[in-house]
């Protein structure tokens, strides 16, 4: 089916990448936005605490 080793590599190779593509791209399940939102609003309030 294959007429040499690197072309069974090169297939393997291609169908790998596109599963990492659709994979690096995908749906975000943690939004990290939210996250140093929140780190940010308590970096902040620390700082406060540590000035008085």
């Amino acid at each position: 089916m294959f007429p040499n080793t690197e072309s069974i590599i090169r297939l393997i190779g291609a169908v790998l990448q596109d599963d990492h593509n659709d994979w690096s791209v995908g749906h975000r399940i943690f939004d990290m936005k939210e996250y140093y939102d929140k780190l940010s609003s308590i970096q902040s309030n620390l700082l406060k605490i540590k000035a008085a």
